[in-house]
């Protein structure tokens, strides 16, 4: 089967245009990004194999959440913002998650820009507001195949940047670690101790709560 190629410059799919390719690294690939022009006047790159699901530079999606938003009455709901920050994080360059999500392919799926659809697979699905949705297949899309709603502690352990300790002669991961049974805290201590004060990881895990010491610091 012949290797595809990219579409010429003023090819269109959707509101999209393509104004020029360029190359990008992807991990340890690289890949070829189209620059497109959107029919609103805005620029987005999209990569090549992505091209052929993706219609606009995110202001369509926006249209039809914001017609979705007076039928569905429930913009302000913990289920809505789930909605929009996987959106956003798969869509939106400016948003610091982009390069974990749509700057390494992760998209929405096509179903999924209507809130209604969304809405409909999350409660099937077994949704409630102390869940958050995660994907099965870390490197996969954002679909109803390969989603699930899990407690905040598997998300954090099934993450593919969950942060990894090294402490009592042993290596795993800080959600590992706060389950130990030797561990004093919480998890969002233990989190705190490492990552906002610097403790070494020993101490961190050993000092019970409330027995903070500032001069307990990873050594340099």
């Amino acid at each position: 089967m012949p290797k595809k190629t990219p579409p010429p410059v003023g090819s269109r799919h959707g509101r999209l245009v393509v104004e020029g390719t360029e190359r990008r690294p992807r991990g340890k690939q690289v890949s070829t990004y189209l620059v497109c022009r959107c029919d609103c006047g805005e620029f987005r790159s999209v990569e090549f194999r992505h091209w052929e699901r993706i219609q606009s530079c995110g202001c369509l999606q926006k249209e039809r959440a914001s017609e979705t938003h007076g039928k569905h009455g429930r913009a302000t709901t913990r289920l809505y913002k789930v909605w929009t920050g996987m959106k956003q994080r798969c869509n939106n360059p400016n948003r610091k998650e982009y390069p974990n999500y749509g700057g390494r392919g992760i998209f929405v799926c096509a179903e999924w820009d209507d809130f209604s659809e969304f809405a409909r697979w999350a409660e099937e699905s077994g949704y409630s507001d102390e869940l958050d949705i995660d994907r099965i297949d870390n490197d996969g899309p954002y679909s109803p195949g390969n989603c699930r709603w899990v407690t905040r502690k598997e998300n954090l352990r099934h993450n593919r940047r969950s942060r990894q300790l090294t402490a009592l002669g042993e290596t795993k991961s800080l959600i590992a670690w706060s389950e130990d049974p030797r561990c004093e805290v919480s998890y969002d201590a233990l989190s705190s101790r490492i990552n906002a004060h610097g403790w070494d990881p020993e101490d961190a895990i050993l000092t019970p709560k409330g027995r903070w010491n500032p001069k307990r610091k990873a050594s340099s």
